[in-house]
């Protein structure tokens, strides 16, 4: 795939509880080989948006991509088999495990696991 390729597209992603509109139509679109981040201030929704797209909350609008397929409304397990998988923001939860083992935690049978691809990508 080439550098211009959309590995992962959002539109309009909407997430309430109640009367709270705690993602309110997030568009984000993301290249293949590129770095990107989600930043902004604590109660943003970054969080929930992550939580909806990875499938651990089901979206109440809105439609997610993942390298060409559709993500959203899936339950995680589906969405990390895709490919999708997510880190959490507690970075002391494994910390009695050395680096190797908590870097096995992840889905297996990603891309990323095959040296030749790691090579050749």
């Amino acid at each position: 795939m080439s550098e211009n390729h959309s590995i992962f597209e959002a539109e309009g992603i909407t997430k309430r509880f109640g009367g709270i509109h705690a993602v309110d139509g997030a568009t984000m679109n993301v290249r293949e080989g590129s770095i990107t981040a989600l930043i902004g201030p604590n109660g943003a929704g970054k969080t929930t948006f992550f939580n909806v797209i990875t499938g651990f909350y089901r979206p109440d609008g809105g439609r997610a991509v993942f390298d060409g397929r559709e993500i959203q409304g899936r339950p995680p397990y589906l969405v990390a088999r895709m490919g999708m998988v997510r880190t959490f923001q507690i970075t002391k939860a494994l910390a009695a495990m050395p680096v190797i083992d908590n870097m096995m935690l992840a889905a297996p049978r990603q891309p990323g696991e095959r040296l030749l691809n790691v090579v050749f990508r």
